[in-house]
């Protein structure tokens, strides 16, 4: 899971948890050796992109995404403010393009299943 900020990762961090997932938070990538993605069921990684430039925001959601890349991995979550704050679309189209490649133009289709969103 990314998310913008280090207190928003880890409330997802600590539900996650309380639901019995092995749960790891990381600030940066080097740390992502270390603890190894067979070892945990849920990793957080926050970007602190939040208020920093859009094109900034981007390349740091772009480059965590990219990070957490594996066959192992079967969901990946971008975690958005609850108050809409900051950089929610270019931090999006960095996760999907970090995981589809670049979405416009490429036909790639995301499905949702929308009686569980809501």
């Amino acid at each position: 899971m990314v998310a913008d900020d280090l207190t928003g990762a880890n409330a997802v961090g600590v539900l996650m948890a309380k639901e019995n997932y092995r749960t790891y938070s990381i600030t940066n990538a080097e740390k992502l050796d270390a603890v190894g993605l067979r070892d945990c069921e849920c990793i957080v990684y926050p970007t602190e992109s939040r208020s920093i430039p859009p094109q900034e925001a981007y390349d740091r959601v772009f480059k965590a995404a990219r990070s957490l890349r594996s066959p192992d991995v079967q969901v990946y979550v971008k975690r958005i403010d609850t108050t809409l704050r900051g950089n929610l679309g270019s931090e999006t189209d960095a996760m999907l393009d970090a995981h589809f490649g670049v979405c416009c133009g490429r036909g790639t289709e995301i499905d949702f299943d929308w009686q569980t969103i809501g």
